[in-house]
C-alpha cells in the first residue's frame, strides 16, 4: 500500500515539474536571427528600435533591397539599393541600410 501511494506521489511530482518547466520555457523569449555583425550602429538599432524588416528580391545584377523600421511608433523606410549577393549574405542589414541612415534612425530612438 505504501509503495502505491509513493508511486502516485512521485507521478504527481513529475507531472507538476513537467508543467512548470513547460510553462517557464514558453515564457522565455528566444532571440530571432539577427542579420548584422556586431557593429555600430546596426546592433544598437536592432536592440533599441522597434521592428526592423529587410525587404528584398534577388535579381540578375544582385539583391534589390530596402529596410523598413518602426521607430518610436513611426514607420521609416530606406531608399532602394542594389547590393552584391555576397555582401547581402554576409550582412544583410549593413549592406541594405547605409551607415549614415542607420545612425540617423538610431538617434531617433533616444528622443
Amino acid at each position: 500500500m505504501k509503495a502505491i501511494i509513493l508511486n502516485i506521489l512521485v507521478a504527481i511530482l513529475i507531472g507538476a515539474l513537467a508543467v512548470t518547466l513547460s510553462a517557464s520555457a514558453s515564457n522565455k523569449k528566444l532571440p530571432g536571427k539577427l542579420f548584422t555583425g556586431k557593429g555600430y550602429p546596426y546592433n544598437l538599432l536592432l536592440s533599441r528600435g522597434g521592428s526592423v524588416k529587410i525587404i528584398y528580391t534577388e535579381e540578375q545584377q544582385g539583391i534589390n533591397c530596402r529596410v523598413i523600421a518602426n521607430i518610436q511608433g513611426q514607420s521609416v523606410s530606406s531608399d532602394q539599393n542594389v547590393v552584391q549577393k555576397s555582401d547581402f549574405e554576409r550582412s544583410p542589414l549593413a549592406s541594405c541600410l547605409p551607415r549614415e541612415v542607420a545612425k540617423h534612425w538610431l538617434a531617433k530612438t533616444f528622443d
